[in-house]
């Protein structure tokens, strides 16, 4: 009988493997991916295990992808990069990923329900991408600083979070009034982050320009949480990125 030949799968295939033991450090590499967006392998070590190899990280991804698991996958168009097939994969959360953290109870039914109503909001990967790797960085920067991070869940679930906005067919629109129109404003991503003076609610509307030297990202600060029917009021910020679009076209 022919041994049959060795195929030594590609970064870009799905291979088979065995199905895993979902443990804790997978729980919390999935949840930031459900918060988040697409990260690279790379940036989720270093939110979620810094303290292992990272060798260690990018083997359990392989694991986590492969079938029959198939809890994260890998974006088609992280291939387009230029750099592609030398730089860390890029990855991001499945249904079979997202019905994990339900079923382990990371996250409640709720959560997951709005996860897939927020799908509505998403455009291209590549802005995506960059509005996943600004949030995570955010969180990044804030553990090294004792500086707490919380996800869009955080504040649907909140308790001063009206029904209407929960219910909404959008809840992430925002509407407000210039010169008495009204408008609405649907941020990329929403976020809190909590210091010794307490948690602070941010949206952000990443914004893409042609010159690497000026693009720029719109942070909306609402005072309070308002449900779709009150214009909220805001303090409005532009902050300066450097070195976070360089591979993102939008």
């Amino acid at each position: 009988m022919e041994t049959p030949k060795y195929h030594r799968h590609s970064r870009w295939e799905v291979a088979d493997s065995h199905a895993i033991k979902i443990m804790p450090r997978d729980l919390e590499y999935l949840y930031r991916l459900f918060i988040h967006g697409p990260l690279s392998s790379a940036m989720l070590h270093y939110l979620v295990s810094p303290a292992v190899r990272r060798k260690e990280t990018t083997e359990r991804f392989k694991i986590m992808r492969r079938k029959p698991n198939c809890l994260v996958e890998v974006p088609k168009q992280s291939r387009e990069a230029h750099n592609a097939n030398y730089q860390p994969l890029m990855y991001q959360i499945t249904y079979a990923g997202v019905q994990v953290l339900l079923l382990e109870e990371r996250i409640p039914e709720e959560v997951a329900h709005l996860h897939f109503t927020l799908r509505q909001n998403y455009r291209t990967f590549h802005h995506d991408a960059l509005t996943a790797y600004i949030t995570a960085s955010i969180e990044l920067g804030g553990n090294e600083e004792g500086i707490k991070f919380f996800g869009w869940d955080y504040i649907f679930t909140h308790p001063k979070t009206p029904q209407a906005t929960k219910q909404s067919d959008n809840p992430l629109r925002i509407p407000y009034k210039i010169d008495g129109n009204e408008k609405f404003l649907v941020p990329d991503a929403l976020f809190a982050i909590e210091a010794k003076d307490g948690k602070t609610c941010f949206a952000l509307k990443p914004t893409c320009t042609r010159s690497p030297s000026t693009r720029m990202s719109l942070i909306v600060h609402p005072t309070e949480i308002s449900s779709p029917a009150t214009s909220p009021s805001f303090k409005a910020s532009s902050i300066k990125l450097t070195g976070v679009y360089r591979t993102c076209r939008c």
